[in-house]
């Protein structure tokens, strides 16, 4: 199946999960994405507390729901967010078919886990600053190592405007 086939079924199912974590409970795609089995979206363990992660389109009101379990260490989610998630945005999000919500899971390589880290904290201060940071982390993905994964995103800093948090 290709990444065409793979978004013309997406609007077909309730959950697909796609990522790292694609395999377990559903069919596997070429793409690397799983669909799920056809239970509903809530009863999903991966549904768990949803609506905290980074998301793009609204949980509410879109039809269905692409949860995507990526790590930013991993050369396959880097591929995966660099081809097929715009055609996910401009085809299932941008016409409010489908929310895709990102799963940061780091099992590839060890700078992975604080990478994610970074993700989660600017996630909680600015969805957008989130999203940068991620484009961040593949772009520069072979420069990166546990050694300098916090020198880098101290660096990738100056470009990318975090607002401070409100409590």
């Amino acid at each position: 199946m290709n990444r065409r086939a793979f978004l013309a079924s997406a609007g077909a199912i309730t959950t697909v999960l796609a990522g790292c974590l694609g395999g377990g409970g559903g069919t596997e795609s070429s793409s690397g994405a799983t669909e799920g089995t056809g239970q509903s979206i809530e009863s999903h363990p991966a549904a768990a507390n949803l609506a905290s992660q980074p998301q793009l389109g609204s949980l509410d009101e879109s039809q269905h729901t692409i949860i995507a379990f990526k790590d930013p260490s991993c050369p396959r989610c880097q591929a995966f967010k660099q081809s097929t998630v715009p055609e996910i945005r401009s085809e299932l999000v941008s016409p409010n078919k489908a929310a895709y919500v990102l799963r940061n899971y780091p099992i590839v390589f060890p700078w992975g886990e604080p990478a994610t880290q970074a993700l989660e904290a600017t996630a909680d201060r600015s969805p957008s600053a989130h999203w940068e940071l991620e484009r961040y982390y593949y772009d520069v993905q072979e420069d990166i190592s546990a050694e300098n994964v916090i020198d880098k995103r101290e660096r990738s800093s100056n470009r990318i405007p975090i607002s401070p948090r409100v409590t």
